[in-house]
């Protein structure tokens, strides 16, 4: 049963549909491999050998558990393959292996944490952006009529959401002294604006991780990579670029005897998980780079729809596929309405979100549905048609689409 409960609320995780594949890449597929990591170094560390240590001849098999032990636990030292013995600084221990398995679970949760603040913040927007992007992404499995449904009740959740920024601003306005402030849901920004500080929560993640590690591991992490790819395009050891993972290293610890009588003895030990963790870290050096690039470059991409003349050609070219837009002053008056007014940002950002995560033809439909509803709602405003908008939006925009009892009923929307 509580294994049932795990899987799906794993698959609820996985299956989520409200961001674009950069975010993915981030929060869930780093956080997929660090994990896999994780169980591989802490079941070599708990279960396995970590450390084998060359001991005296006098010493027995507890004499030699014993020694692996204490030097394991508390730390070991370098010494150069050329450096003599004498010069070598023993209070140079190395503590941080033993705490990999915790360093990766501390990332992994550094990573997640951007995700959650999306999550946390994205629900009080008043539009159901999960379940619009599960939606929207499981389109293609639907029949045609069902298809039709969803599409319809996508778009006029969106609508509903929409209809009331652009109908009745100026007077939230003029009545809360919040909604003066140049963002906010009344505005039309809220989720768009969110969605940015969470995209730049992820650089500054991937920054700070960086600096974070050089602190912890003591040498240059961020340019791990490059060292280790000079060493090794020039065919030298590219293990020696550091001392950061030794594979050989000594120990010192001390054993008392019977009364005051001290022995102190320094052995030589093998690291054999330092092979792995080299291997790993030289790797996550990389697709952290990697990670870094592609979400400065997703962040300027998401940076464009500020300006309405990106976010008007980009709605265009699926009106224009429809035949929905016309050449006349007025079409071209009303298109302008619909892509400043009313949809601005948010909406241009949901319609982007969807697009992410369907196809063209999938948010081509939405978009034309949204379109032809502003056409005919927003073209003949009456007073009926607003109240009704103000009182549907009010029973809507913060419960959610899944508690519209509208759209519960004719059940092509999962739960």
């Amino acid at each position: 049963m509580m294994l049932g409960s795990v899987l799906g609320e794993v698959q609820r995780i996985v299956n989520k549909h409200d961001d674009d594949v950069v975010d993915r890449y981030n929060h869930r597929y780093t956080v997929i491999a660090l994990a896999i990591f994780i169980f591989v170094i802490a079941s070599k560390q708990y279960f396995g050998e970590p450390i084998t240590c060359w001991t005296p001849a006098q010493f027995t098999g507890s004499h030699t558990s014993y020694a692996n032990t204490i030097c394991w636990t508390h730390g070991t030292y370098p010494v150069g393959g050329d450096q003599p013995y004498h010069t070598v600084d023993r209070t140079q221990v190395l503590p941080y292996y033993q705490w990999v398995p915790f360093i990766l679970l501390f990332q992994a949760a550094c990573f997640m944490i951007p995700n959650l603040i999306w999550h946390t913040f994205s629900k009080s927007a008043g539009v159901d952006i999960t379940s619009l992007g599960q939606n929207a992404s499981a389109l293609d499995n639907f029949d045609m009529d069902q298809r039709e449904k969803t599409i319809n009740q996508i778009a006029r959740h969106i609508h509903i959401a929409l209809s009331l920024k652009y109908d009745y601003l100026p007077t939230f306005r003029k009545f809360n002294l919040r909604n003066r402030l140049p963002f906010g849901r009344r505005h039309g920004n809220y989720l768009y604006i969110v969605y940015m500080i969470v995209k730049i929560i992820y650089i500054a993640n991937i920054i700070c991780q960086l600096l974070l590690m050089n602190s912890f591991f003591g040498f240059r992490y961020h340019s791990y990579g490059l060292d280790f790819m000079r060493k090794f395009l020039m065919g030298d050891d590219y293990s020696r670029i550091d001392r950061a993972f030794p594979r050989v290293t000594f120990c010192d610890f001390k054993i008392r005897n019977l009364g005051d009588n001290i022995h102190q003895h320094s052995v030589q030990c093998a690291l054999p998980i330092n092979l792995f963790n080299e291997k790993f870290f030289i790797c996550l050096w990389f697709w952290m780079i990697f990670l870094a690039g592609i979400t400065i470059f997703n962040f300027f991409s998401w940076l464009k729809m500020i300006f309405t003349s990106y976010r008007k050609k980009s709605i265009a070219k699926y009106l224009k596929a429809h035949k929905r837009l016309g050449n006349t002053e007025k079409d071209k008056e009303l298109f302008d309405t619909f892509v400043r007014e009313y949809c601005h940002l948010d909406g241009a950002f949901i319609i982007s979100i969807l697009r992410r995560n369907s196809n063209y033809i999938t948010t081509s439909d939405i978009i034309c549905q949204l379109y032809d509803k502003f056409c005919r709602e927003f073209t003949r405003p009456s007073r009926e048609h607003r109240q009704i908008v103000t009182s549907t939006f009010k029973d809507t925009v913060e419960i959610g689409l899944t508690d519209n009892e509208e759209f519960d009923e004719k059940k092509p929307f999962r739960e």
